[in-house]
């Protein structure tokens, strides 16, 4: 009995010891570059539903690296194509296109 009972003493502090590790590491939560996830996470959606949609400036794309190159450009140049997305609809492409494609 004294033997399970060391055991679960053991085990115990273990996890806690492995739970204190992980918020020290920064692992547990978002992070401090939250704000480009959210970018990333918006753009992603904007993208799906503003851009390539079946009524969208390009409906059906396929979105590669290509693709991603020439909305970006688009997007800079203020092409009127994209004029149905807000400035922060289009940062947030950017921002998905960029990370995504390995465009930086």
């Amino acid at each position: 009995m004294k033997r399970v009972k060391r055991f679960f003493i053991i085990g115990v502090v273990f996890q806690s010891l492995m739970a204190t590790a992980v918020f020290a590491s920064g692992s547990y939560g978002g992070g401090a570059n939250t704000h480009t996830l959210d970018d990333y996470s918006r753009g992603k959606v904007v993208v799906r539903h503003k851009v390539i949609c079946s009524s969208c400036p390009f409906p059906g794309s396929n979105v590669n690296k290509d693709f991603a190159f020439d909305v970006i450009e688009k997007i800079k140049a203020e092409d009127s194509i994209l004029n149905s997305l807000s400035k922060d609809e289009q940062k947030s492409v950017v921002v998905y296109l960029r990370k995504r494609f390995k465009l930086e």
